[in-house]
């Protein structure tokens, strides 16, 4: 019988089937089994340390904020569209700055949304969602999703989505004389809603979905679309941190959550103007992940 001399590392592995696990430093560092997973809610810098290979990569940008509402009995403001999702299972792992976007931020009754801010890391940008539309120039903007159109006497079409990855387009707003519901913000795997979806103009339009990401370890829901501005039935944030709409006089629309991307919820027709702000838009996110034993 043949024997080869082979040459042992002190782990009693074969030197030739060693591999080269990467350590880094960077973010909030947590372990999912035989990962390490990093993840950035605020601007830093991520540090391969040691070891190469692959890392699977998320970046969501920051969403739109929501429309405020017009003063006196007229339109609603549309939803903040999410911020653009990337994801990649298999990039190659390298040192580089990571910057996280802001969601858009608030804003009161009779002012257009605010986009969202872009997030990147390694040459990637997701840019941020796109602001609601409000009142007569109330067409809702471009962003990674485009924020909803508002609703007006003739309803205002939804912003576009034009990143470069994954985003939808914006819902239109509601066509009537008085109190018009508006889109919601388009998400990662839908565009907003349009408003008088249960047959009134009235009613605002539901925020687009997003998408369920497992990279943390958890699994969760990312990039969802504000829902728009509404008087009768009420409007949903889509799945993935996107705020409710709210209702003109009585309820106030809601931010995205923080760190997922979604969209700020829109002010609705009418009312006081502590009840017409337009939401501001949650902030996004970049999560790294590799094997590390």
């Amino acid at each position: 019988m043949a024997i080869f001399n082979q040459p042992f590392l002190s782990g009693g592995f074969p030197s030739q089937n060693r591999v080269s696990f990467i350590t880094a430093t960077g973010g909030t560092i947590t372990t999912d089994g035989d990962y390490k997973v990093h993840t950035f809610t605020s601007n830093g810098t991520f540090t391969k340390t040691s070891g190469s290979g692959n890392c699977e990569v998320l970046i969501v940008g920051g969403g739109g904020g929501g429309a405020g509402n017009q003063a006196g009995n007229t339109g609603s403001g549309g939803g903040g569209g999410a911020g653009e999702y990337y994801y990649n299972a298999a990039m190659v792992c390298a040192s580089s700055s990571v910057v996280v976007g802001a969601g858009g931020a608030q804003v009161s009754q009779g002012n257009q949304g605010n986009n969202g801010g872009s997030s990147s890391y390694n040459g990637v940008t997701a840019i941020g969602g796109g602001g609601g539309g409000t009142g007569s120039a109330g067409t809702g903007k471009d962003g990674g999703s485009g924020g909803g159109g508002a609703g007006w006497s003739t309803g205002k079409a939804g912003g576009s989505a034009t990143g470069s990855y994954t985003g939808f387009d914006g819902g239109t707003g509601g066509t009537r004389d008085t109190a018009a519901g508006a889109g919601g913000g388009g998400g990662a795997s839908e565009v907003g809603g349009d408003a008088g979806w249960n047959g009134d103009p009235r009613d605002g339009g539901h925020g687009g979905d997003g998408v369920i990401n497992s990279i943390s370890g958890s699994s969760v829901h990312y990039a969802g679309g504000g829902g728009g501005g509404y008087v009768t039935a009420a409007s949903t944030g889509g799945n993935g941190g996107g705020g409710a709409g709210g209702r003109g006089g009585n309820t106030q629309a809601t931010a995205g959550t923080a760190n997922t991307g979604g969209g700020g919820g829109g002010g609705g027709s009418g009312g006081a103007a502590s009840f017409g702000i337009g939401a501001a838009g949650g902030s996004g996110v970049v999560i790294i992940r590799y094997q590390f034993q």
